[in-house]
Order: structure tokens, then C-alpha cells, then sequence
């Protein structure tokens, strides 16, 4: 298949011709040759041939020489990869130091193995969210909601 693009860029008007096929084989020089006779008919344009396979030495000798762009269109090869970043891998550790809402609980088995009601009434939630203490009746800070989520 032939294609014809034309386009302009920064006041720049650019014409391509573009031959795309799915051959089984390597491209040969004679390929090569038509598509060019394509191109030189047509006049001041740029020549492209993409193919799936890939290309004999004469016909990339011939295509370097006149100025046609090949291009292989197709999975890439380990030997494609050498000398390019295949892989980019990040490792995050995303804190969050904000608590919207707390709800405290307290288990009736330890508060009666830990003193009264009354006592555990007494414990006070403080502090902001990013940092909310638990303290006991003697005014003892226990722990924080933040280091009690972590353990």
C-alpha cells in the first residue's frame, strides 16, 4: 500500500510518501528501487517503506544512499533492547499523617483486669490529628493513635 501525507509545520510544507506492506521475507533492493522511482517521479518529497521483516544489505545500501527512510514495524527483538532502559521500576513509602476520625474501644475484660470503670473513664483523648495521645488517669501518656495503628 502507498500512502501520501503532506503536512505543514513552522510554515514548512513537508510531503511523504509512505509504502507499508506485510512481506513474509527480508525487502530486496529491486522493492527498494521501484518505491524510489515512486519518489523521484513525484519530486520533492521524502520516501518511507516500513515492512514487518526487514531488509537485505543492498537494499539498505541503496536506501542510505537516495535518502529513503526504512522502518521495520514489529515486536521488538532482545537485540533491539541493548543500550536502551527496558525497565523503570520505584519504590514508594507513602506516609499519611492525618486521621479523619477516631472511634476508641475499650474491651469490658480489660478494663476489669485493668482497673475500674471509673479509671478508664478518666483517660483522655488529646491532641491534633496528626498526632492524637492517650494518656491515663496519673496523666501518663500511654501511646499515640498514630505509633498504636503502626504496631
Amino acid at each position: 500500500m502507498m500512502a501520501y501525507w503532506e503536512f505543514e509545520m513552522v510554515g514548512q510544507k513537508h510531503r511523504i510518501a509512505i509504502e507499508c506492506k506485510n512481506y513474509t521475507n527480508d525487502i530486496q533492493i529491486g522493492r527498494i528501487r521501484d518505491f524510489f522511482g515512486v519518489v523521484y517521479d513525484i519530486g520533492n518529497i521524502k520516501g518511507i517503506f516500513v515492512t514487518k521483516k526487514g531488509y537485505q544489505s543492498g537494499a539498505k545500501s541503496y536506501a542510505d544512499y537516495y535518502g529513503i527512510s526504512l522502518q521495520e514495524m514489529r515486536e521488538p527483538t532482545e537485540e533491539d533492547w541493548k543500550g536502551r532502559v527496558r525497565k523503570i521500576g520505584f519504590d514508594i513509602i507513602a506516609y499519611s499523617n492525618h486521621i479523619k476520625r477516631t472511634n476508641v474501644l475499650i474491651n469490658k475484660e480489660w478494663s476489669e483486669n485493668n482497673g475500674s470503670v471509673e479509671e478508664i473513664d478518666k483517660t483522655q483523648i488529646y491532641g491534633q490529628t496528626d498526632k492524637v495521645v492517650l494518656i491515663n488517669e496519673m496523666g501518663d501518656e500511654i501511646t499515640t493513635v498514630t505509633d498504636h495503628l503502626r504496631s
